[in-house]
């Protein structure tokens, strides 16, 4: 048989949270994280992680295991992931993948080939140095000239994106659209003027919980701006302010407006992927909570 794998993705703020709790609780499962930047240790407000207080006992794998200074690839992140998966089935638990990094959900459920490629040292330094003075959309719109889809990368990651520049659009492949997992893969989506105040008010809740004493923590600590925690949403749009450009408030608004844009992406990767249900939030979880038991039944 198959290994199972539920899959819980949608965009930020939507309840992926709660909902992976509820069916933890209910069917003997883990939380595998599905976020390239909750991996990062002490970036925590920021990256909306979640407490040990709202865990309700349930483990959750792949939060918290790099440093800031530390890469970590797609190719990383599977391996990790499969490990877990593998351990869970075995031990008759249920793996739930949760986030919204679909590039992450991709390559686990379609077994991605990574292709090692050599450096350009030069050409990625000029790459850099173009993200450096005019900002990532720029490398967004040289991979829409190509037709390059990029979709399930966060704007934020430069690194990739500029990979993704260098190899034209092959730095990975998958191999058959077939999974090696007998799998659910759940969307979970809002209204959208609903999400979006959600999202803002996700960002005031930081703001007070106290998301720009954690930036100057991190900033005391010696950790760069241009570190891969650092670029995220939730961190990026302080360096404005750090620089005299901005004040707080215009910071808070620019986290918003991120997070809503990025939020928009999310959900036209999703709406894009194959073998996905859409489930409106507005109609509360028992509905969901069947279908998730009639496949495990099956």
């Amino acid at each position: 048989m198959r290994k199972k794998l539920l899959i819980i993705g949608g965009p930020s703020g939507v309840g992926k949270t709660k909902l992976s709790i509820i069916i933890s609780k209910l069917y003997n499962g883990e939380v595998i994280s599905c976020d390239s930047m909750q991996i990062y240790k002490d970036f925590d407000i920021g990256t909306a992680k979640i407490k040990d207080s709202e865990k309700n006992g349930v483990v959750h794998h792949l939060i918290d295991i790099k440093n800031f200074d530390e890469e970590f690839s797609v190719s990383e992140y599977k391996t990790e992931a499969e490990k877990i998966i593998d351990n869970l089935n075995k031990s008759n638990k249920l793996p739930i993948l949760v986030g919204g990094t679909g590039l992450y959900i991709n390559a686990i459920l379609y077994d991605y080939e990574f292709r090692k490629t050599n450096k350009n040292s030069d050409l990625r330094f000029y790459y850099e140095k173009l993200s450096s003075k005019y900002g990532n959309m720029v490398l967004c719109n040289i991979l829409k000239g190509r037709n390059i889809d990029f979709s399930g990368i966060h704007l934020n990651d430069t690194k990739r994106l500029i990979r993704l520049i260098e190899t034209n659009g092959n730095s990975n492949e998958e191999k058959e659209k077939i999974s090696n997992y007998d799998f659910l893969y759940i969307c979970l989506n809002q209204n959208r003027d609903k999400l979006y105040q959600k999202l803002n008010e996700r960002v005031d809740a930081m703001f007070k919980e106290g998301l720009p004493i954690e930036v100057d923590n991190l900033l005391q600590k010696g950790v760069p701006w241009d570190c891969q925690p650092m670029q995220s949403i939730g961190y990026k749009e302080f360096k404005g302010f750090y620089e005299g450009k901005i004040n707080l408030a215009e910071v808070n608004e620019l986290i918003k407006l991120n997070t809503r844009h990025y939020a928009k992406r999310q959900l036209t990767w999703f709406r894009n992927s194959q073998n996905i249900i859409m489930y409106d939030v507005e109609n509360g979880f028992d509905d969901l909570i069947k279908i998730i038991g009639e496949w495990l039944n099956k």
